[in-house]
């Protein structure tokens, strides 16, 4: 689990860089990029959204966020508040997960998404805009594990895909929302990890290596 004091460190590890990036492009308001490890949501996803900027409350005007990944993720953050773009690559489950979700008062959207295709990650991000107009948070938390030996001959194809999606998929999505997340007033980015990210299991050295590699992001 993180500590307190490493995600402050990665706080302030990302901060620099991205107010950089507003100061150069023009921005006033600070972006946060946190990579969360921690399994309790509240800490975790929703946590690191809701105190990312001190001082700030979570929900300021009803923001707009997009989600990549499990249902609890998305009814955390409408229950704050949020409005929810819910994307998934089982778009079924994304609409059953928006119908619980509008029952409960909330307002939210299915896109389906696979998160390797970036046409797929282009046409969401526009859909986003046309519903909401804007994009506050992004939570990336596509998920895969597939366990294997690295002497397995199919080792290669199941290291390149996991890597797509767990890894390569959440710079993707950053990069495609960075345009509209610059725009808001309390932008958040956060990258969910794993305790694997501080680790390693046998078998699943793929899955390992994507979590390390969010962390540094």
């Amino acid at each position: 689990m993180r500590t307190p004091a490493r995600s402050e460190a990665v706080a302030e590890r990302t901060r620099g860089g991205l107010n950089d990036l507003r100061q150069e492009r023009g921005g006033g308001a600070r972006l946060l990029n946190a990579s969360a490890a921690c399994p309790d949501l509240r800490r975790g996803a929703a946590g690191a959204a809701g105190a990312a900027v001190q001082g700030q409350p979570f929900v300021d005007l009803h923001p707009v966020a997009l989600l990549r990944g499990p249902r609890r993720n998305s009814q955390v953050f409408a229950a704050e508040g949020a409005r929810v773009i819910v994307s998934d690559i089982n778009e079924d489950e994304a609409k059953n997960v928006c119908k619980q979700i509008e029952s409960d008062g909330g307002e939210a959207i299915a896109i389906f998404l696979d998160i390797t295709n970036e046409e797929q990650i282009k046409e969401c991000i526009s859909k986003s805009i046309k519903s909401f107009g804007q994009i506050d948070y992004l939570i990336n938390n596509a998920g895969i594990a597939s366990p294997i030996t690295i002497d397995d001959e199919n080792y290669v194809d199941v290291w390149q895909k996991t890597l797509e999606v767990l890894l390569t998929g959440q710079t993707k999505m950053i990069r495609a929302c960075l345009e509209h997340l610059l725009k808001s007033d309390a932008a958040r980015i956060v990258n969910i990890s794993s305790t694997e990210g501080f680790g390693a299991t046998p078998t699943h050295s793929p899955y390992t290596a994507a979590k390390h590699g969010v962390i540094g992001l």
